[in-house]
């Protein structure tokens, strides 16, 4: 036997490298997503969400308009104020100084209850229930974190989008409500922001969406 072929004989074997498969990303479009996130923004800067299709872009997202957080926030907002205002109180009159702790300890407890609940019932529920405009379809999520359903309406069913504006509340801070029609029915979105703005969206994405569509074919 030769020299070298006992230095091959002794060399460690080395196992062949296997090729490294890529970490795939945590976020997934799975059911278990929808309770908690809705939407997200990827790495390459758009945004998605559970269920989107390859080819499919997210045009606008649409919440309830913020008008309708602040009444449920009041509790929450007078708690905090009030536990502001005492160190004021104990500056105008400092000699009831232990009414001053208690009613401090009192509000600041009351604040965090207020504020829990409002997070808990209010702002979350406000967080997940969106309307999501794609260059395919519409898509409405609603129920919260309990019991998340979604509608979709393909943008070829939608004929017509209407705004509702009654109370001169909505137009004072610019809200209102967008009736689609569709082809064998319609549907709401309420309480929206901006309603023009969604409305143009809704209408330009429909009218991208059609024209992508190939002509008909005449019969022969």
């Amino acid at each position: 036997m030769s020299r070298g072929d006992l230095m091959n004989k002794q060399a460690p074997q080395q196992s062949p490298v296997s090729p490294t498969t890529p970490t795939p990303d945590s976020w997934q479009p799975r059911r278990y997503h929808w309770g908690w996130r809705r939407i997200r923004r990827g790495k390459d800067k758009k945004l998605h969400f559970p269920g989107q299709e390859a080819d499919e872009t997210v045009k606008k997202v649409v919440h309830r308009h913020w008008l309708f957080l602040v009444r449920p926030a009041l509790p929450f907002i007078a708690s905090l104020i009030g536990a502001f205002l005492v160190p004021l109180g104990y500056a105008i009159a400092p000699g009831a100084g232990s009414v001053w702790t208690i009613l401090e300890l009192v509000l600041v407890v009351l604040s965090f209850v207020t504020g829990g609940w409002f997070v808990y019932r209010v702002f979350i529920l406000w967080e997940l229930d969106i309307d999501i405009i794609t260059n395919k379809r519409i898509i409405n999520w609603r129920g919260g974190i309990r019991q998340p359903s979604r509608k979709e309406t393909p943008l070829e069913k939608v004929q017509q989008v209407a705004i509702v504006q009654k109370s001169p509340w909505q137009f004072m801070f610019n809200y209102g409500d967008l009736h689609l029609y569709l082809m064998g029915g319609s549907i709401n979105i309420n309480d929206v922001p901006a309603p023009k703005k969604v409305k143009e969206a809704i209408w330009e994405a429909t009218e991208e969406f059609k024209a992508r569509k190939p002509p008909k074919e005449k019969p022969p």
